[in-house]
């Protein structure tokens, strides 16, 4: 990621002491480790810090969403803390108090954001101890995000479990328009992939979730600038596009007006520093979303 979008990727991470390191990038590379703090006190979980920056409120400005686990606590003390940006400069990371995502108790947590189910928002995926990994589906907006729920993803019919410590990310890792779920675990040391169907290879108990009418697939990941978008819509009509670089600022937009079916259109952000730029497609009533990586 680039956070502070000086042209130059810098590292997050979290230890088994629970401390939250930021590892600033330079012409010279990363610079030494320093920790981040949140109203003056430095931010620590206590065991396995696992720090993730969202732009929780879309307000252009990253808040911190960190999972950790209490010294001495059961295997359902964990917790998900909430640190939201002061606000007072977009190029810093400035956190006040946390706030408790309460829905959510399981030890050693790592989490990904992603719009699982497609309906416009940030859902949550989330790996723990036990080896499984879980979908929590957003109930609120794209902008006040709620969580109540979560049940575990599913592979051809099977609980997904990896033994012990999943660790996880979304991707098209086929570049099928659909996302595809990637897995580390501390069992047997692999990395797996399970690929996404039409149909996004989950349930939620007997109601299941829609096969997708709309599907958008972003191709020439990571890019020097140029890179192209495959929309399938299942009817013709406008569709805008618009580019948000990691502060969450719009950099570039474009407007089509398509035919039903496959579409491919070409977007340049050459002219912009590397780094992480997240690709929003406006239906009317829907949204799609997906990302690119530029590099020098």
């Amino acid at each position: 990621m680039d956070y502070n979008n000086d042209g130059y990727l810098d590292i997050l991470a979290g230890d088994r002491d629970g401390d939250t390191w930021l590892f600033n990038g330079s012409a010279s590379g990363l610079t030494a480790g320093v920790h981040l703090y949140a109203s003056g006190v430095p931010i620590n979980t206590e065991y396995n810090c696992s720090p993730r920056l969202v732009d929780w409120d879309e307000n252009g400005y990253l808040d911190l969403l960190i999972g950790g686990y209490p010294l001495g606590g059961s295997t359902n003390s964990g917790f998900l803390h909430l640190y939201m940006n002061d606000n007072s400069s977009v190029d810093e990371l400035n956190f006040t108090t946390y706030t408790d995502i309460s829905f959510w108790n399981m030890w050693r947590t790592t989490h990904e954001f992603y719009d699982l189910d497609r309906d416009g928002d940030k859902d949550l995926i989330l790996g723990n101890e036990n080896g499984r990994v879980y979908f929590a589906p957003n109930t609120g907006t794209h902008s006040a995000p709620v969580f109540s729920s979560y049940f575990p993803l599913e592979a051809d019919g099977s609980v997904i479990d990896v033994g012990a410590r999943a660790r996880e990310t979304i991707n098209d890792w086929n570049e099928d328009g659909i996302p595809d779920l990637i897995i580390c675990n501390t069992t047997n040391d692999k990395v797996q992939v399970f690929l996404g169907s039409e149909e996004l290879g989950i349930e939620e108990g007997e109601a299941g979730l829609e096969a997708a009418t709309y599907l958008m697939a972003v191709s020439g990941s990571p890019t020097t600038g140029l890179f192209s978008i495959d929309l399938y819509l299942q009817s013709a009509g406008a569709v805008a596009v618009s580019v948000f670089d990691s502060q969450g600022r719009m950099v570039s937009d474009y407007s089509w007006s398509l035919s039903n079916g496959i579409s491919t259109m070409d977007c340049d952000i050459g002219a912009f520093p590397s780094g992480l730029y997240f690709i929003a497609a406006d239906f009317g009533d829907m949204v799609l979303t997906d990302r690119v990586g530029l590099i020098r």
